[in-house]
């Protein structure tokens, strides 16, 4: 999860509501969020960023993930990993800002 403290997810909290503060200690554990974690902040657009197996398919067959607003409501999206994990300049997050924003109207 890209939280608030992350560049990515800093920017991000600029335009949507974004409820993922890091929760402390080391990478792995700053952004550890459970499925029960993300279905109690009930998301209303997902945008992820798969690195190698998608997400939305590995989940697809959990009942709490199918029960996340975001998910139910058919707004998960896969962005491009390269861009949305990469991308740090003002070129890169004009591209994700227009593609998140698109996305999360559509």
């Amino acid at each position: 999860m890209n939280t608030t403290e992350d560049v990515l997810g800093h920017f991000m909290s600029q335009f949507f509501a974004y409820p993922w503060p890091s929760k402390g200690g080391g990478f792995e554990t700053a952004q550890a969020y459970s499925i029960e974690e993300i279905l109690a902040k009930a998301p209303q657009v997902i945008f992820i960023q798969s690195f190698g197996t998608s997400v939305s398919e590995h989940y697809k067959d959990n009942p709490v993930w199918k029960r996340v607003p975001a998910v139910a409501a058919g707004k998960v999206y896969e962005v491009p990993t390269e861009l949305w994990a990469s991308g740090r300049g003002t070129r890169a997050f004009g591209i994700i800002l227009d593609e998140a924003l698109a996305k999360a109207a559509g």
